[in-house]
C-alpha cells in the first residue's frame, strides 16, 4: 500500500504506532524487572539482533510457532520488531499457512501478559498492505472488537490501532470488520470512553470509516455522535472533520429540522475557531481552520438565517477573513472564497447592507 493509499491522519497514527513501540522497547532496554519485558533477559545483549531481523529469521520464527502451536513472549517479541522493520517481513509472515492463526489463539488465551503481546504484534502486522489487514480482520476481528471494552488499557488501545489499520485499507478487511459491527461499536465507545488519551483515536477511526461511506454509521448513532461533538465544543482538526461529515455528507441530521439555537451553536464553534487561530504551523491547526470555514459555508448555503448568529459573535467577518488570507494557503484561500460567495448571498437574502467581498485585503495573486 502506498502512502496515497491512506490518509495523512493514518499515516500520523501509524508512526504514533512506531514510536510508541520504540518508547516501549527503550524502557525494558533500562529495566531488567520489568513486568513487560517479555522474559528476555538482558536484552541489551539482543540490541543488534532484534533491529536486524531478516525474512529468514521471520520464516523460522512462523515456522516455530506453527509446529508448537504456540508463541512464547519471546517469538512474539521478535516477530514484532521484525514487522516494524520492512514490509518484506510481514509478507513473509503472512504466507506462511497457520502462522497468523497462532498468534490469534494467544490473543484468545487466558493468559493476560500474552494477550497483551499478541494484539501489539497483529498491530504490527497491520502496518502492512491491505492483505495482512484481511487475513487480521478474518482471524481475529470479533477478538480485536471484543477487547475494546477490556479494563486492561494497553490492550484497549492496541486493539484499537488495530482496528484502524484495517479501517485504513480498501480490501475486504473493512467489510468484513462491518459485519462485525465495528461501526456501532466505536461510536458507543466514544460516547462512553472514561480515557481521554484514547478519544482521539477512537474519532480518527470513524473519521476513517465516515471517509470512506457518510452513511455506514446508522442515523441514530449519527445523531448520538453529532449531539456529543456539538455539545463538547470540538478544538481539534480531527473533531471538526467527522462533525462536517455528520452534518453535510450523512442523511441522519437534517438542517431544516435544527433549531436556531442549536445550529448558531455550530457558528459559534466554527467563529470561536477561526479567532482563536493565530498561524498554520500544524497539520492540525490548519484542518481546524478548513474545517470550520467549509462548516460555515455549508450553513450559509443551506440555512441563510445562521448569518444572524455571525453577526453578533463576530460583526467584522471581513478582518477575519482577512487574517486566514494573510496565511496565503491556497487551499484554504479557495475554501474562503466559496463562504465570502455564500456570505454576500446570506446578506442579499437578508437585506443586510455592506459587501465582504469588497472589504478583502489581499490580491488576486494571493488568493490563487
Amino acid at each position: 500500500m502506498t502512502s496515497n493509499d491512506i490518509s495523512e491522519s493514518t499515516q500520523r497514527l501509524r508512526e504514533k504506532i512506531r514510536v510508541f513501540q520504540a518508547a516501549e522497547r527503550n524502557s525494558r532496554r533500562e529495566d531488567d524487572t520489568d513486568s513487560m519485558r517479555l522474559g528476555l533477559g538482558e536484552i541489551s545483549q539482543l540490541i543488534e539482533e532484534l533491529e536486524n531481523l531478516t525474512e529468514k529469521d521471520v520464516t523460522g520464527l512462523a515456522s516455530r510457532i506453527k509446529r508448537k502451536k504456540h508463541a512464547s513472549y519471546d517469538d512474539m517479541f521478535r516477530l514484532s520488531h521484525a514487522f516494524l522493520q520492512s514490509v518484506e517481513n510481514i509478507a513473509t509472515f503472512v504466507k506462511i499457512p497457520g502462522a497468523l492463526n497462532v498468534i490469534v489463539k494467544e490473543l484468545t488465551g487466558s493468559d493476560a501478559k500474552s494477550q497483551v503481546i499478541a494484539c501489539e504484534t497483529l498491530c504490527n502486522l497491520s502496518l502492512g498492505d491491505s492483505v495482512p489487514c484481511e487475513k487480521i480482520a478474518t482471524a481475529a476481528g470479533s477478538y480485536l472488537i471484543t477487547h475494546l471494552d477490556s479494563s486492561e488499557l494497553r490492550l484497549k488501545r492496541t486493539s484499537l490501532w488495530v482496528l484502524t489499520n484495517i479501517l485504513a485499507t480498501d480490501g475486504k478487511g473493512i467489510s468484513t470488520l462491518l459485519s462485525q459491527e465495528i461501526a456501532s461499536k466505536l461510536v458507543h465507545l466514544y460516547l462512553e470512553c472514561k480515557y481521554p488519551e484514547l478519544e482521539d483515536d477512537i474519532l480518527l477511526a470513524i473519521d476513517i470509516l465516515l471517509e470512506k461511506d457518510a452513511n455506514v454509521i446508522d442515523a441514530n448513532d449519527q445523531s448520538k455522535l453529532y449531539d456529543s461533538l456539538r455539545t463538547k465544543q470540538p478544538h481539534k482538526g480531527l473533531h471538526l472533520n467527522v462533525l462536517f461529515m455528520i452534518l453535510f455528507r450523512a442523511n441522519s441530521v437534517s438542517l431544516e429540522t435544527e433549531n436556531f439555537e442549536r445550529t448558531s451553536e455550530l457558528v459559534e464553534i466554527a467563529i470561536n475557531t477561526l479567532n482563536a487561530a493565530e498561524h498554520l504551523n500544524s497539520q492540525d491547526n490548519i484542518l481546524k481552520v478548513l474545517y470550520s470555514i467549509r462548516i460555515l459555508g455549508n450553513l450559509f448555503a443551506k440555512c441563510p438565517d445562521c448569518f444572524v448568529a455571525v453577526e453578533k459573535l463576530c460583526p467584522s467577518l471581513s478582518s477575519l477573513v482577512n487574517k486566514v488570507l494573510s496565511w496565503n494557503n491556497k487551499t484554504i484561500n479557495k475554501e474562503l472564497l466559496w463562504l465570502v460567495k455564500n456570505t454576500i448571498s446570506c446578506q442579499t437574502a437578508l437585506n443586510r447592507p455592506g459587501n465582504v467581498l469588497k472589504e478583502l485585503q489581499v490580491s488576486r495573486l494571493t488568493i490563487f
